[in-house]
């Protein structure tokens, strides 16, 4: 983006990217005479003169005043026009953005479709973090947070269960950006909605296939010390070949790490664990006790995508529920959807089971 005197700083990513993909090295820059010390000022995000931007454009064969350089010169810029959303350099919009949602955490943010500037055929799914609200020590609490999501997904290793390629970075002085590639993957509300059978919620076998995948991912994040907190439907895709994936990984919590982009209580949500809405955080005493949050949220999930309707916060008896269900699938979610946590299985008990439970659902109903 221009600077208001005069210079630029450019994306480091779409620098990056283009550099990548030029294939040229430091030696190649400087056969072109461009001074080798300008090209990495470009690389790690410095300021430079726009004549120095536009001899970088020239080495690799760009036009000034193409894309690319619009992208890079005015990236991070606002427009006047409010529905045209402006996110990282190295990503333009693709459709209207979405209208503004409140996380459970009370962050407000707008989900935007993208596509790469340089890599054809590559799309992201884009959410924008409004932080105009939020005073200067709240930011400071806040942006380090937001930034944790490819920390996550590097201690994931690249597990097909989450985004595989993420950017983030700031937008101006208000809005933070994190971007995961995308592939026509519907939301499970959105796949719910589409998929149930005359509102009445998915097929026993598919219901127990979705929510099994999410238990798998669930199990994969504790096992790393990462806990997902304030997983919904909304969070979770469902992608084309029917694979799941969890989504919106900058709002999980680091065991063992602050700070946390979550205010000491959180709002009441129909997904959200009572302890949490009620406790604050820091009162948490352990690990199984932080696990025990995000079985709270699968099992209440598990209902939705069960009934199609969205679980009343003081549920009945599961036979009355669920009756479709066989018994122990109805004893699993009445554990897993227990006020007290202390009660409640692990994920990795949930799992342990499932393999005995899908056998009884099998012999029970195999037409489904």
């Amino acid at each position: 983006m221009r600077t208001p005197d005069g210079f630029v700083i450019a994306d480091k990513a779409l620098i990056l990217s283009l550099i990548h993909e030029s294939q040229l090295r430091m030696a190649d820059f400087k056969a072109a005479g461009m001074d080798p010390r300008l090209v990495r000022k470009l690389r790690n995000g410095k300021r430079v003169q726009e004549a120095t931007l536009a001899r970088f454009l020239a080495v690799l064969g760009l036009p000034v005043g193409g894309e690319v350089w619009r992208n890079l010169m005015y990236g991070d810029t606002s427009q006047p026009d409010s529905k045209n959303v402006v996110c990282l350099a190295s990503w333009i919009a693709e459709g209207p953005p979405s209208e503004w949602i409140t996380a459970g955490n009370g962050l407000q943010y707008r989900i935007q479709m993208l596509k790469h500037c340089t890599t054809a055929g590559r799309r992201g799914r884009g959410k924008c973090y409004d932080l105009s609200q939020f005073s200067d020590a709240d930011r400071e609490r806040i942006e380090p947070a937001l930034k944790r999501h490819p920390d996550v997904l590097e201690r994931l290793r690249r597990h097909r269960s989450f985004p595989d390629r993420t950017d983030c970075g700031l937008n101006g002085a208000h809005h933070f950006w994190v971007v995961d590639d995308y592939d026509d993957s519907l939301t499970l509300t959105e796949y719910v909605q589409q998929e149930a059978i005359h509102g009445a919620g998915l097929p026993l076998k598919e219901t127990l296939n979705i929510m099994k995948q999410v238990a798998q991912a669930l199990r994969v994040l504790h096992q790393r010390k990462i806990i997902r907190r304030g997983l919904t439907p909304d969070s979770i895709l469902i992608q084309p070949d029917g694979h799941v994936l969890l989504t919106d990984l900058e709002l999980c919590k680091l065991l063992g790490e602050h700070p946390t982009v979550v205010p000491e209580k959180l709002p009441k949500s129909p997904w959200l664990a009572p302890e949490l809405g009620g406790m604050p955080w820091s009162q948490i005493p352990d690990t199984e006790a932080w696990e025990a949050v995000d079985v709270y949220s699968w099992g209440r999930i598990f209902l939705y995508v069960a009934t199609g309707k969205v679980p009343p916060e003081s549920l009945n008896r599961m036979c009355d529920v669920i009756p479709m269900y066989p018994p122990e699938i109805q004893e699993m979610l009445g554990r897993a959807t227990f006020a007290g946590y202390r009660t409640r299985p692990s994920i990795s008990e949930a799992l342990g089971a499932w393999e005995r439970m899908g056998r009884i659902a099998n012999e029970n109903h195999p037409a489904d």
